[in-house]
């Protein structure tokens, strides 16, 4: 939880040790803000659990809205309009190629025939309930 306004954020968060990853909630109260500052390079998304939120000075996101910043620049200023969450996503691109098909992604058709075998088959596990 933040206390502070004006705080700032570099890689607040322990990063994963195969991929360049920061995945964190950030909670702020109404009229609160906040700086998240990332390489410019990096892939980074908000969205918003709770509340609404002010970025940027110019726009304003509410709950559910996935927010998609463009790679220029590395400092994100958001306001909190009311008593938010935020889960913030950040990393560095992986580059890879991207194959869809239903629920599955995967990198190349191969792969999802895989899954699809794998599914059919009952390889990929199961909720109790």
């Amino acid at each position: 939880m933040l206390n502070k306004s004006d705080r700032k954020y570099k890689h607040p968060v322990k990063k994963e040790k195969r991929l360049n990853i920061n995945k964190f909630n950030a909670r702020l109260y109404k009229g609160e803000k906040a700086v998240f500052t990332f390489p410019s390079n990096f892939n980074t998304g908000f969205v918003i659990i709770k509340g609404g939120i002010r970025i940027n000075h110019k726009v304003i996101a509410g709950v559910d809205q996935f927010v998609h910043f463009s790679n220029e620049g590395s400092e994100i200023k958001i306001e909190a309009l009311e008593n938010s969450i935020i889960l913030v996503l950040s990393g560095e691109p992986l580059n890879e190629s991207i194959a869809q098909y239903g629920p599955f992604l995967m990198n190349n058709p191969v792969e999802i025939q895989q899954a699809i075998i794998d599914y059919n088959q009952g390889n990929l596990g199961y909720l109790e309930e």
